[in-house]
């Protein structure tokens, strides 16, 4: 089957459309109608194979696109993990330095590209009991949003009545 271009096959359906309004119009006898008819319905069905197969590609190329997200969602998910992983070699070296006593509180380790020193840093906040929080410290939020999914469902089964909202009726060709 030759391959088409979209484009190509929209100008093909508006040539057939305007070749069967042609036929409408002609005085022709049975016979020679029914021929022409035929032959433009051949020509229909040809185009609608195209299309399918158009559309099908489509289907595939989605599937493909897919599959690579998932492929790269892995990937990302390894980069991370080795991200981590070098983050936690990188923090071994360096805290190896201070075990070996090369670098100490009072005496840094001078590179040509970088100082290397002790440092004190705070760590993240542990809660083992939030009872005993004082409730300054205590933050509330209210967060409010639409169900919309129930709303819609709700709409569409004709239970609510809202001004101002509504679900669009759309009427599509569909494929199984």
């Amino acid at each position: 089957m030759p391959k088409e271009t979209l484009k190509e096959l929209e100008y093909e359906l508006r040539e057939v459309q305007g070749e069967v309004e042609i036929l409408a119009s002609l005085d022709m006898d049975t016979e020679e109608a029914e021929k022409a008819l035929s032959t433009l319905k051949g020509r229909i069905l040809k185009k609608a194979e195209a299309i399918d197969a158009i559309i099908t590609s489509f289907n595939i190329g989605d599937s493909r696109i897919d599959a690579m997200v998932g492929v790269l969602q892995n990937e990302i998910a390894c980069l991370k993990q080795r991200k981590q992983s070098l983050s936690n070699n990188k923090e071994r070296l360096m805290n190896y330095l201070a075990e070996a006593g090369v670098v100490s509180k009072d005496n840094p380790l001078r590179t040509s590209a970088h100082t290397y020193f002790i440092q004190n840093t705070n760590g993240e906040l542990k809660v083992a009991d939030p009872n005993n929080i004082p409730r300054e410290y205590i933050k509330t939020e209210v967060v409010e949003t639409i169900d919309k999914r129930a709303l819609r469902n709700d709409v569409i089964a004709k239970k609510v009545q809202i001004d101002g909202v509504s679900v669009e009726s759309k009427t599509r060709v569909s494929r199984r």
